[in-house]
């Protein structure tokens, strides 16, 4: 677990105050245009909605632009506010200096979009090490670069470029993306599942401010109840298993690394660095208690489940299914034992009532197959959720109008998660459905 550079190691008991990046009183574009199609036009725009002062900076001037970075922070102390966040819309080369005029004006945070630095080669890491040491310099966190931004929506704040990120919604998934690409796919496909993110950071390379570092930022934040963590390298073993412990004491993280296969050249084209150890990284994130996951796709649905419910520490994990086709019931069961996942016979009071419930041919075990859908599902998902062997109890189907799945999920007197499948419109409506119940929904 190596990288080209070294960043400020941070601790289990917080890392350095980043609320000056996530929620500052103010913010400096340099590099600004009023040309959308340029970066430092697609930035200013999306920033021109925070409900905090904004000023841009271009030192050839133009309608609504400053020349310097301190006639910039004028402005926004004028304003009321405080110059706390500089978004840099400059080449590489001028990064340096930019930071140590911001840093003169009280800037305490930097974002750093643009690529050229050590992935490039000797020049770029030269580059990128006067950069380094101006952030240390100036005591000026630094995130990126080769990063699209970030994004926080219940602070209507979006330092991104990317199109749509203004869509997304407020809600209680935060994603840490090494990549700002995966970032941004990652809270797309989030949105698209009904759930809203709370914080949206893509990395890049990392060269100050890593994912450890957000991790225990996260940890104090009340507006996240599950955290989507995506690394491609990591620099500090011990850290990352420092953070991920603290953080999943009080809140899940679920984890995808990347690098089982060989991908070390594109993924130092990417941001410079090496690609870590697949196997090393997921033995110290499994050690943390996070809950890994091999796809993007897995990712976004365990990330959406444990935002809305997770077990205690300690439970045995006996999990009741209910399901209303034997087919798909059985790819279910089939897979969650390798996940660590048991289902318990159940009790014989909760086969007896069972009995009373479902006709006679159907499977009243565990799993409970109800043949299809009726009008006592929500009885036997309650019965199945008393049993005293079942902590969660996961409830499935195709939907059919004779039963309200959401209805009869939140039957359930113990922990669980519905899925549903069907035409795109129904599950929609009925993920939505779910969503403002408050249910975990795949």
């Amino acid at each position: 677990m190596t990288s080209t550079t070294s960043p400020p190691a941070a601790t289990a008991t917080g890392g350095r105050d980043l609320d000056a990046l996530f929620a500052p009183r103010g913010v400096l574009v340099v590099g600004a245009s009023n040309d959308p199609d340029k970066l430092g036009g697609a930035m200013a725009a999306r920033l021109d909605s925070y409900p905090a002062p904004v000023a841009r900076v271009n030192n050839r001037g133009g309608a609504g632009m400053h020349s310097t970075v301190a006639e910039a922070a004028a402005e926004v102390c004028r304003a009321g506010g405080t110059p706390d966040l500089a978004v840099l819309c400059v080449p590489a080369a001028a990064c340096a200096e930019v930071i140590t005029d911001c840093a003169v004006q009280g800037v305490r945070a930097v974002l750093i979009c643009a690529g050229g630095f050590a992935e490039t080669g000797p020049f770029g890491a030269a580059i990128q090490e006067q950069v380094m040491q101006a952030a240390r310099d100036c005591n000026v966190r630094v995130l990126g670069p080769n990063t699209s931004g970030f994004f926080v929506p219940h602070r209507g704040l979006w330092a991104s470029f990317v199109p749509g990120v203004e869509a997304l919604q407020p809600g209680r998934v935060a994603v840490v993306a090494a990549s700002g690409g995966l970032n941004h796919a990652l809270a797309f496909a989030l949105e698209r599942q009904d759930v809203g993110l709370s914080l949206g950071v893509g990395i890049g390379a990392g060269i100050d401010v890593t994912a450890v570092d957000v991790l225990l930022h996260l940890a104090q934040d009340e507006a996240t109840t599950a955290v989507a963590l995506h690394l491609e390298n990591v620099t500090d073993g011990q850290a990352l298993l420092a953070a991920v412990r603290e953080l999943s004491r009080r809140k899940p993280v679920v984890a995808l690394v990347v690098g089982q296969h060989d991908v070390g050249e594109f993924a130092q084209s990417h941001t410079g660095a090496l690609a870590t150890s697949w196997r090393t990284t997921r033995a110290v994130l499994r050690q943390a208690g996070a809950v890994l996951v091999d796809r993007a796709d897995d990712l976004v649905v365990a990330a959406t489940a444990l935002s809305r419910v997770r077990l205690p520490a300690g439970s045995s994990g006996g999990v009741g299914l209910v399901t209303a086709q034997a087919g798909p019931g059985l790819l279910i069961a089939d897979a969650l034992p390798a996940g660590g996942v048991s289902l318990p016979a159940l009790s014989s009071s909760t086969s007896e009532r069972l009995t009373t419930l479902l006709p006679p041919m159907t499977y009243q075990a565990n799993p409970v197959d109800t043949g299809r859908p009726g009008p006592h599902h929500a009885e036997v998902v309650r019965a199945v959720s008393e049993d005293p062997g079942i902590e969660l109890v996961a409830v499935y189907g195709l939907l059919e109008p004779v039963a309200d799945f959401t209805v009869a999920a939140a039957a359930a007197t113990c922990a669980v998660i519905l899925g549903v499948d069907g035409p795109d419109a129904p599950v929609r409506q009925a993920r939505r459905s779910a969503a403002d119940a408050g249910l975990p929904v795949t």
